[in-house]
């Protein structure tokens, strides 16, 4: 487990020195010549790559020949004046040499890579820290050198590894803390920190040792914070103590990479992996420490929209880890280039479980105030407001270049666009040496600016200037009309003749006015197409009185439906008109004689079409349908108007209808003779009755077409 993280923890601020072209041969082993404050790293057969880094807690130079293996040369070396041994193993496909700082400063020292030899020299630093000087001197029996924690089988295990002879004490619990102590022990400095458990599976939290002092005695002090109540216990070991407490339900997650993690001082390497290669003391280096300075990372601020990231999934826990270590394993998941100014200062502490490396990367440059210029795959970083300058000097000085450049002239043709619309947004993007004169005659606008105000120019008018687009409106207007009517009549008739007196001939008739032409014609009052009967009585006495009785009955149903299909094609956001229709003439008297007028009875269609990007379409639609009347008295013709009016939105080739406009009228009417026809039952036999009702309604069906262009 331990050893799967540190693999991972390698990657951690590695970067390029001196790559070469040159491939060797598999079996190549090193060389290492020691002198005072000098060392010679080389190889038998050559080296296919050098890198190098510098690593805290403790600190270390730390140093790979790629495609080369261990020589015959002792593993650890004893050094001075500054480093205080070299340590080397086998790591992978390289060799690590791993040279140990004597003290909490680095000494001044220098790397130097030729293509087949790697030249370390080294001067003793000048610098103590305050902390250091400050420090209080105690002496004690045992020294605890390395404290590693290690997660499997179930079981977290917190090895402290001790060198002499020291006591603990008994496990006292306070809730999910649990406290013990190594009497007449001392800690180093480096080591005076939280151990942080959070990428293991495992069921610690957090193990925290203090260096205490028993009345001029040092006594280590350790703080173990579980997760939950599991069984633990302390055991001593031939190396010193191990604290192990059963996982149970905590022994599930996958470890992520961790910059955390302690290490050992003198170079104890785990074994338990199947995979780990030769013991080496070289081994633990590349675990990532908390540095005392570092670097904070942000991208350059940008929108907030939403971003999707693609990158390869990895995960990053650090606690007070320095950030350009951070970006140097970014830049080896990634692939990029990474370079970070001087500028760049600050540590970070962040937990990110199984996201995209570059999402990664914006949320650590989001909280730390920086930017991120990126160019292919080259990212420099950079504090925001080194950005912001460098990009209002680029402005300044393109400004100033523009100041100086001499000025062109070009004749741009507009085609189809309004010359004034394309001329105001043109004025907008000239420098203030720019002019712009339009030739109305010709449609051209000449413009003079430096070259690439021109091209700016011409590229805006090639997007303003563009052939308006057209609509074809295609209409049905359907105006569907019914009517209905039934008529029915009764009318008595008394006829007397005798001739010689002297009333020769006379006749009343009683009852309802309707009726229709009997089959033999005799009696016509109507002249409706109907249903007709007559009876006569014949005479009555002795005089030549003759009563007849004629039944009439009509009912009659009719539809109709007029239907007109004007079409009319206009320009985007034009109003187009179509009419089809009669004027119908009248006269009228005045002082200056007889004139005569018309008035227009006509069938409208009125549309103002405007195309949306989407190509959906807003109408404007004014539909008229007008009919000639006749009303009793008037002097001039009477006109029936159906009108709608409306907006809608329509995408294109989708049709609309427009209703609403429907009539009815209905009407009952009796006619008969006066106080007969009120008879009860009676009165049927003297009136007749009128029945009629009609409906009509208007409706426009509207299809929009965009006309495309050829």
């Amino acid at each position: 487990m331990r050893r799967s993280v540190v693999l991972l923890s390698t990657l951690l601020m590695i970067f390029s020195v001196a790559p070469t072209a040159q491939i060797f041969a598999a079996d190549s082993f090193s060389i290492a010549a020691v002198s005072e404050k000098r060392v010679v790293l080389s190889a038998t057969t050559g080296i296919e790559q050098v890198r190098y880094f510098t690593l805290d807690s403790p600190k270390r130079l730390v140093v790979d020949l790629y495609g080369v293996t261990p020589g015959e040369h002792a593993d650890t070396v004893a050094l001075s004046d500054g480093f205080k041994q070299l340590r080397v193993g086998p790591l992978d496909n390289k060799t690590r040499f791993v040279f140990d700082v004597d003290g909490s400063e680095f000494p001044t020292f220098n790397v130097k890579v030729e293509p087949d030899h790697v030249v370390v020299t080294w001067e003793p630093s000048q610098k103590t820290t305050a902390a250091a000087l400050a420090a209080p001197v105690m002496k004690g029996s045992a020294k605890i050198v390395s404290i590693d924690f290690d997660s499997e089988k179930g079981q977290s295990k917190l090895n402290i590894v001790v060198d002499g002879t020291a006591t603990a004490t008994e496990l006292t619990r306070d809730g999910d803390k649990i406290q013990f102590s190594l009497k007449n022990t001392t800690l180093p400095r480096a080591l005076r920190r939280e151990f942080d458990t959070l990428a293991f599976p495992s069921a610690i939290y957090s193990a925290t040792p203090y260096l205490v002092n028993n009345g001029g005695v040092p006594a280590v002090r350790f703080v173990v914070q579980l997760k939950a109540d599991q069984p633990y216990r302390l055991e001593k070991e031939a190396t010193g103590y191990a604290f192990i407490v059963d996982n149970g339900p905590y022994d599930q997650a996958t470890p992520p990479v961790t910059g955390i993690l302690p290490v050992p001082a003198k170079g104890e390497i785990d074994t338990t992996s199947a995979s780990t290669p030769t013991s080496s003391p070289a081994y633990e280096a590349a675990a990532p420490q908390p540095s005392q300075q570092g670097v904070i990372i942000t991208k350059e601020l940008a929108g907030k929209e939403k971003k999707t990231y693609t990158g390869a999934k990895t995960s990053l826990v650090f606690d007070n880890a320095d950030v350009r270590d951070i970006l140097r394993l970014i830049a080896e998941i990634s692939n990029l280039n990474i370079i970070a100014s001087d500028e760049v200062k600050g540590n970070i502490t962040l937990r990110l479980i199984d996201v995209p490396w570059d999402q990664a990367l914006d949320l650590i440059l989001d909280v730390s105030g920086l930017g991120m210029i990126r160019e292919g795959n080259v990212v420099r970083v950079l504090p925001k407001d080194t950005i912001r300058s460098m990009k209002e000097a680029e402005l300044t000085a393109a400004n100033s270049q523009e100041k100086l450049e001499p000025l062109a002239t070009e004749v741009v043709t507009v085609s189809y666009a309004d010359l004034g619309a394309v001329a105001g947004p043109v004025k907008e993007i000239l420098s203030a040496r720019g002019n712009l004169t339009p030739d109305s005659r010709n449609k051209y606008l000449i413009i003079t600016d430096v070259p690439q105000r021109i091209a700016k120019a011409k590229e805006l008018i090639s997007i303003l200037d563009t052939p308006e687009r057209q609509v074809m409106i295609e209409a049905r207007i359907v105006e569907v009309s019914s009517s209905y009517s039934r008529d029915l009549g009764i009318n008595w008739g008394i006829d007397y003749s005798s001739p010689g007196s002297k009333i020769e001939n006379a006749g009343v008739g009683i009852g309802g006015d309707f009726l229709i032409d009997l089959p033999d014609g005799a009696g016509s009052v109507g002249e409706d197409a109907g249903l007709a009967a007559g009876i006569t009585f014949g005479e009555i006495g002795i005089n030549k009185l003759v009563l007849d009785l004629r039944i009439s009955a009509l009912e009659a149903n009719g539809k109709a439906k007029i239907v007109s299909l004007p079409k009319v094609t206009t320009l985007n956001g034009e109003t187009a008109k179509i009419s089809q229709g009669t004027s119908i003439p009248y006269q009228t008297t005045s002082d200056g004689g007889t004139t005569t007028e018309f008035v227009n009875a006509e069938l409208k269609l009125e549309v103002t079409p405007v195309i949306n990007p989407d190509d959906s379409i807003i109408m404007q639609i004014v539909t008229t349908n007008d009919s000639p009347s006749i009303t009793s008295g008037a002097t001039a013709p009477s006109i029936d108007t159906k009108q709608a009016e409306t907006k809608v939105l329509v995408h294109d080739g989708e049709t609309t209808v427009i209703g609403g406009i429907f009539v009815e009228n209905n009407s009952d009417n009796e006619t008969g003779t006066p106080w007969l026809m009120e008879l009860p039952i009676l009165g049927h036999l003297f009136k007749s009755t009128s029945k009629k009702s009609s409906k009509s309604e208007l409706l426009v069906f509207i299809t929009p077409r965009i006309l495309k262009d050829k």
